[in-house]
């Protein structure tokens, strides 16, 4: 998370000095933008911790199917050797092209509806951003966090299903939608989707919170 923070302002802080109309006005094309770049870059940081997390998650899920299962591994370091010495380093990265068709539309809006919702939240009360308080920033990573979910989750579906197949028989990502929809329909993409989006809210809204009041306090200490 703390690439994603800092790529997102980065890429903002870029496009509107490059942009910007010497006024008040905010461009929310810029936000865009820098969301949907942020979710290229990262694509390639999350896919390998994905792949591993999905392969254990598996394994969990199998032995408590399956009493005589053994498991490969015990431990993340040895599932990521496991996984390199089997089918190579680039093996890491299997399921990319699922991450990034979902992590470029995603990150366009989370990160982007975040700051909409504090510049919308502060104008309305004609204040400056830096006033806001507590449960402004907790409701605008809240709401964030629910379009993050609500606006992408069947690319997550197609993402986890890409990881979870083995690297021998793995799919393309148009055979893995259309694997997904032969197993149950449109309603395969939704599956799981209420505790995703029932999670983001606490999480989202404590992280965001919780990174706009370091960054206005490492401000300060400049």
């Amino acid at each position: 998370r703390a690439v994603s923070f800092s790529t997102f302002h980065y890429f903002n802080k870029s496009n509107y000095m490059i942009h910007n109309n010497n006024n008040n006005s905010i461009n929310y094309i810029n936000y865009f933008i820098s969301g949907g770049i942020t979710g290229f870059i990262i694509s390639f940081i999350e896919t390998p911790i994905d792949l591993i997390k999905t392969k254990l998650q598996i394994q969990i899920f199998r032995s408590s199917m399956d009493k005589i299962y053994q498991p490969q591994y015990k431990t993340t370091f040895q599932c990521f050797l496991h996984t390199i010495r089997t089918n190579g380093i680039l093996s890491l990265w299997q399921g990319w092209t699922g991450t990034a068709i979902r992590n470029i539309p995603a990150n366009a809006l989370f990160f982007p509806m975040n700051e909409i919702m504090k510049h919308t939240i502060s104008e309305s009360l004609q204040i400056d951003q830096s006033q806001l308080l507590i449960s402004h920033r907790l409701v605008s990573g809240a709401i964030a966090g629910l379009c993050y979910w609500v606006g992408t989750y069947p690319l997550d579906v197609i993402k986890g299903r890409m990881q979870a197949q083995s690297y021998d028989n793995r799919m393309n990502w148009i055979q893995t939608a259309v694997s997904i929809y032969k197993d149950g329909g449109i309603n395969q993409f939704r599956k799981g989707l209420a505790p995703c989006a029932a999670r983001s809210i606490p999480a989202c809204s404590a992280m965001f919170a919780t990174v706009d009041i370091t960054r206005d306090y490492l401000k300060s200490m400049l």
